[in-house]
C-alpha cells in the first residue's frame, strides 16, 4: 500500500500462511516467511517475489524454522534466524539462498529477528531479553541494552542512517509493549507510547522521519507514527495487520536510447539502449513524428513511412521498477529522415 494507506494490493494467494515482509535495498524484491508443508505441521522458510508479487522463489528448505529475513545493504545478501543448530541464531546467505552460514554462534544463548543496517551492522534480539548487535561477519558482538527484570525486547529496527535503533519493550507481565528509540552511538533514548495504544513490530519510512508498526487498539492495524507521537491507522479494519516493511523508492537508471539505420522511407529505425537499473526496471517506447506521437510506434523498430520526409523522428524511452508505483525516468533521441 501507499504511505497514506491508499492502493492496498495483495500479492500472495496461497492456502498458507504468509509474513514477516523485507523490501531489498533497491525496492524492487521482497523477503517474506512462509510456512511450508503446514498439513503436516508446517515450517517457516524464506522466499522472495517481484514487488509485483510474481517469480515467488524459495530459498530456504529444510526441517528447521527459518525466520525474520533482512537484507544487505547492497542486497546481495540476506541475514534471518534458524533453529538448525538447535537453538535460534543469526544466519547469513547469498540472495538466491546459497552459501548460508552461522553469524551469530550461539553466544546470546539465542539470537533472532535480525536487522541489517545502512552501515553494514546487525542488530538482534537475544534469549537474555536483549537487543546485541554485530558486524556482517559476526564479530564486534556488543550488548544494546542490559537486561531488565520483568521486561522484554525485541523487534530491533536500524534508522535509515544506521545510527538509532527502534525496538520493541513489553512488560512480560502485563504485556502492553511499546517502542523505544535508541541513538546508538550516545546511548540516549526516548519513547514513542501513544495512549491507548499497543505498538510492536516497528520500521523506519526512507526519510527516517516515520515509523510503521502494528498497534492494537482492539484488533491490529498498520499505523504510522511520526517523531512527535502523532499516530494514524493506515488500515483500520475488522482483520488483523502486522509485520510492516516500508520501501525505498527504487532509483531508476534510465540510459538514453540511440537511433539506428538508414533514415529513408521504407527502412526501419531501431531503438539501441544500455543497461537499465536496477535488474528489474522494464522499458516502453513511443516515437514520435516532429512532436506528435505516432499512433501504434511503440516497439523497439519503426518503419518509416513517406510523411517521415524531411522531418524529425524521435523515440521516448520510459523505465519503470516491476511493481513499485514510482518512479518514472525517461530518455529520447532524434533523427532526421532524408527527403
Amino acid at each position: 500500500m501507499n504511505a497514506d494507506g491508499s492502493g492496498q494490493t495483495r500479492l500472495t494467494h496461497t492456502p498458507v500462511s504468509e509474513g514477516k515482509p523485507a523490501w531489498s535495498p533497491d525496492g524492487t524484491r521482497l523477503a517474506f516467511v512462509r510456512i511450508d508443508d503446514a498439513a503436516n505441521g508446517g515450517d517457516r522458510e524464506i522466499w522472495t517475489m517481484h514487488a509485483d508479487g510474481t517469480h515467488q522463489t524459495r530459498l530456504t528448505a529444510n526441517a528447521a524454522e527459518d525466520d525474520h529475513p533482512s537484507w544487505a545493504p547492497d542486497g546481495s545478501r540476506i541475514a534471518f534466524d534458524s533453529d538448525r543448530d538447535s537453538y535460534g541464531q543469526v544466519y547469513v546467505m547469498n540472495a538466491d539462498g546459497s552459501g548460508p552460514r552461522n553469524l551469530s554462534g550461539l553466544q546470546f544463548l539465542d539470537e533472532r529477528s535480525p536487522d541489517w543496517s545502512a552501515t553494514g551492522e546487525i542488530a538482534f534480539r537475544t534469549g537474555y531479553g536483549q537487543i546485541g548487535r554485530m558486524d556482517a561477519n559476526g564479530g564486534s558482538v556488543k550488548a544494546v541494552t542490559e537486561p531488565s527484570t520483568g521486561y522484554l525486547f525485541g523487534w530491533p529496527a536500524w534508522s535509515p542512517s544506521g545510527r538509532v535503533l527502534a525496538y520493541q519493550l513489553d512488560n512480560a507481565q502485563a504485556h502492553q509493549p511499546w517502542i523505544v528509540i535508541h541513538d546508538v552511538a550516545s546511548g540516549g533514548t526516548g519513547s514513542l507510547v501513544p495512549p491507548g495504544i499497543a505498538f510492536t513490530q516497528p520500521a523506519w519510512s526512507p526519510d527516517g522521519r516515520h515509523l510503521a508498526l502494528a498497534g492494537q487498539a482492539g484488533t491490529f492495524d498498520i499505523w504510522s507514527v511520526d517523531a512527535n507521537g502523532s499516530a494514524v491507522n493506515l488500515t483500520n479494519t475488522a482483520a488483523k495487520e502486522s509485520q510492516p516493511d516500508w520501501q525505498r523508492p527504487p532509483t531508476i537508471t534510465c540510459p538514453k536510447p540511440a537511433i539506428k539505420g538508414k533514415r529513408v522511407v521504407g527502412k526501419r529505425l531501431r531503438v539501441v539502449q544500455g543497461s537499465l537499473s536496477p535488474a528489474l526496471s522494464t522499458v516502453s517506447y513511443q516515437w514520435f513524428r516532429k512532436a506528435k506521437a505516432i499512433k501504434g510506434a511503440t516497439g523497439v523498430k519503426y518503419k518509416i513511412r513517406r510523411k517521415d520526409r524531411g522531418k524529425k523522428v524521435s523515440v521516448r524511452a520510459t523505465c519503470t521498477v516491476v511493481g513499485a508505483t514510482g518512479p518514472v525516468a525517461v530518455a529520447s533521441a532524434k533523427k532526421k529522415v532524408r527527403r
